[in-house]
């Protein structure tokens, strides 16, 4: 079943429902359904961007009132002077969501920053990361400057990351512990043995690593090789910090016909790294041509 796609975005976190297909294979059941997104306009990273005092003081107000647990004061503030101050319906969905998440997932506990790009002269995304328990979410709040310096905020998306690709991929080793325990696990698929891969993988992590877990992620990945061919070799993509305490690592498996990407979420803080969350998916080719 698709994911409703016409309402905001955090709304998925109540409508979205869990698909059997590769393409929504993920150690949670959590589905956030991207928008779709418009054309291509021409970006540019921009990490030391100054935000203006007002709009950097509007976000704060809204990530400080959303961790004291009130949802709807916090969006009404947010959307206060916009495009959806008097469309009730948008904001009332956006507050549904957010109690939810809330009620699923528990409190907010940080906001960290995470991307800034420039887009054209006059509009800017500002990306946050969101912490709820072990559960990682990205904010995006678009601003625009129709005169002067005034900043405005245009819109706002929240998405779970699974179409994230970074512009500028940094292909960094994670710890020497942590990239050989990925080695094995792909070398132990290699050699036609998915349960032990994702059994010991899953070991020590954050992720339930008994059967009925286990079997679904074995399920697609068989499935997979199946339709698409043996595994052929794999690489690191791209290692990026989310937050002070998290780290994303993505991996592409190459097959003989089709490539899969996989999301290895982990807990970096302290001396050792744990596994949080694990994503794979086959739609890899769709996020780049989407990018």
């Amino acid at each position: 079943m698709k994911c409703i796609r016409h309402l905001p975005l955090l709304l998925g976190l109540l409508l979205c429902l869990t698909s059997p297909s590769l393409r929504a294979a993920s150690s949670d059941d959590s589905r956030i359904s991207a928008t779709p997104q418009p054309a291509r306009l021409k970006t540019s990273s921009a990490p030391s961007l100054e935000i203006p005092a007002n709009a950097q003081r509007q976000l704060n107000q809204f990530f400080s009132t959303l961790q004291s647990g009130n949802s709807k004061l916090a969006f009404l503030n947010l959307f206060d002077k916009t495009q959806f101050k008097e469309d009730t319906e948008i904001i009332e969905n956006f507050i549904t969501a957010s109690q939810g998440s809330i009620e699923r997932f528990g409190p907010y506990k940080k906001f960290a920053p995470f991307e800034t790009t420039r887009i054209g002269s006059r509009l800017y995304l500002l990306s946050y990361i969101s912490e709820q328990g072990t559960k990682l979410f990205r904010w995006q709040f678009l601003y625009f400057t129709p005169i002067g310096n005034e900043w405005r905020l245009a819109n706002i998306r929240v998405d779970d990351m699974r179409e994230y690709m970074p512009a500028q991929p940094n292909p960094v080793n994670p710890p020497k512990e942590v990239a050989l325990k990925i080695e094995k696990f792909f070398i132990t698929i290699q050699s036609n043995r998915s349960p032990d891969a994702f059994k010991e993988l899953l070991t020590g992590s954050s992720i339930d690593s008994t059967g009925p877990n286990v079997d679904g992620f074995v399920q697609r990945t068989e499935k997979a090789i199946k339709e698409y061919g043996a595994m052929k070799n794999y690489e690191l993509f791209d290692h990026r910090p989310l937050t002070p305490e998290f780290s994303l690592l993505i991996y592409f498996s190459h097959l003989e016909t089709e490539p899969l990407r996989w999301h290895f979420y982990f807990e970096t803080k302290g001396e050792a790294w744990k596994l949080i969350n694990l994503r794979v998916d086959d739609s890899l080719d769709e996020g780049i041509l989407n990018n």
